[in-house]
């Protein structure tokens, strides 16, 4: 998993100098998944945290990874628009979009794609948010095998 952030990071350079965000990533287990879906997972919403960031602060973006007996529960949070609640599921609907092309950039498929590949793995995803103060996504993938 540890490579797969790698290359997220590494996919996302431009963008995370762009907006000179900070990017915190702690320990990660290891989890049974697709090795191409779990980067576009990471990059579809660390990719948001920087595209959803807030106009007057520095984005920072922390992953972090708690195992349990079979799953390892992920967080991404970051310190940037944040959603209000009446649009948390909406979010995860493919095309629907919250704010303009204009004002930002996307295509409205991140999230539900997203969300398919976490449930294509056993596991769930949800968020909690406030406007203006950031937004926390979760997501649960079952945990690679302990003697592997």
């Amino acid at each position: 998993m540890r490579v797969t952030l790698a290359q997220v990071v590494q996919d996302l350079d431009a963008q995370i100098e762009r907006t000179g965000a900070q990017l915190e990533v702690g320990e990660v287990p290891g989890v049974r998944g697709d090795a191409s879906q779990m980067r576009q997972l990471f990059q579809n919403l660390i990719g948001n945290a920087l595209k959803f960031s807030h106009p007057e602060r520095t984005p920072v973006v922390r992953v972090e990874a708690w195992q349990g007996d079979d799953m390892v529960q992920f967080s991404v949070q970051d310190n940037g628009i944040g959603i209000a609640p009446e649009y948390f599921e909406r979010i995860f609907t493919i095309f629907q979009r919250l704010h303009t092309r204009q004002r930002y950039e996307g295509s409205g498929i991140g999230l539900s794609i997203t969300r398919k590949i976490v449930e294509r793995h056993g596991g769930q995803v949800w968020l909690e948010s406030t406007p203006e103060v950031g937004t926390t996504f979760y997501f649960t993938l079952p945990a690679a095998e302990r003697n592997a």
